[in-house]
């Protein structure tokens, strides 16, 4: 594969169909190994093919053989991560449709198990800075006031929708972002298929190269929300054990 000047290769349908084999792929990563998940190569890729592939983590092949491993990666759900405040201020009408659709992703009886549920993992200070405009002591349009009243209460109402993270009072590097990124990523492998790092503009693409080798997404609010509808579509019309994943627009692989 070869990729795109600086932005990767977008993943597709067709990629899919020519690099995956026609049967059901299974990764075995070792116990002791999955801290290397993010440097499988083509992970992005392989997370967008959907029940296509398996990922399995098993302390040896034995264990494999006697149903003695534990799947990982499960689902279509994920975490969400907002690089900066801004990210949800500038936007802040399609992220609020955005997080409450994250939120009644938790609330299906069907995901009791945790499988296909999204969670928004949000910096310290980003909820600092609404927490401050909520009480008008930094400056903020009336929309903006109202948007950080009403994403502070669902925070409130729905704790288990949120991942918090800790963070020093400024906006992550990239280098920072990856961190965080590959560590919500691993610390929850069981059901986080997807871990989608959310930017005001990605123009600036070259600083998110690592993330995207390492199988992370990176979008704009518009772009994840716009993979998201589509994806609702394609559960009504499609068998969902069958498919490719939808949010695969949102995907770009690195060469590696």
């Amino acid at each position: 594969m070869t990729s795109s000047e600086g932005g990767g290769i977008p993943v597709n349908e067709d990629l899919l169909h020519k690099v995956l084999p026609p049967e059901h792929l299974w990764i075995v990563i070792r116990s002791g190994d999955l801290e290397l998940l993010p440097s499988l190569p083509y992970l992005g890729l392989l997370k967008c093919a959907g029940a296509r592939v398996q990922f399995v983590q098993a302390d040896s092949a034995c264990a494999v053989r006697d149903h003695q491993y534990l799947n990982i990666l499960n689902g279509e759900g994920g975490i969400i991560i907002p690089v900066s405040a801004s990210v949800m201020l500038n936007n802040h009408a399609v992220f609020f449709q955005l997080f409450v659709w994250l939120v009644s992703t938790g609330n299906l009886p069907s995901r009791s198990n945790g499988s296909n549920v999204w969670r928004l993992a949000l910096y310290h200070h980003i909820r600092s800075h609404l927490h401050n405009i909520k009480q008008s002591q930094v400056s903020s349009t009336e929309d903006q006031f109202k948007f950080s009243h009403a994403v502070l209460r669902m925070l409130d109402d729905k704790p288990r929708s949120t991942i918090q993270v800790e963070s020093d009072g400024h906006d992550p590097t990239p280098s920072e972002v990856f961190d965080t990124a590959i560590q919500l990523q691993l610390k929850h492998a069981q059901n986080a298929r997807h871990v989608v790092v959310l930017v005001d503009q990605d123009h600036k693409i070259h600083h998110w190269r690592a993330l995207r080798k390492a199988g992370v997404a990176v979008a704009t609010v518009n772009q994840f929300i716009g993979a998201i509808l589509e994806e609702n579509v394609a559960r009504d019309k499609l068998d969902v054990t069958q498919r490719f994943s939808p949010i695969m627009k949102i995907y770009n692989v690195q060469r590696c």
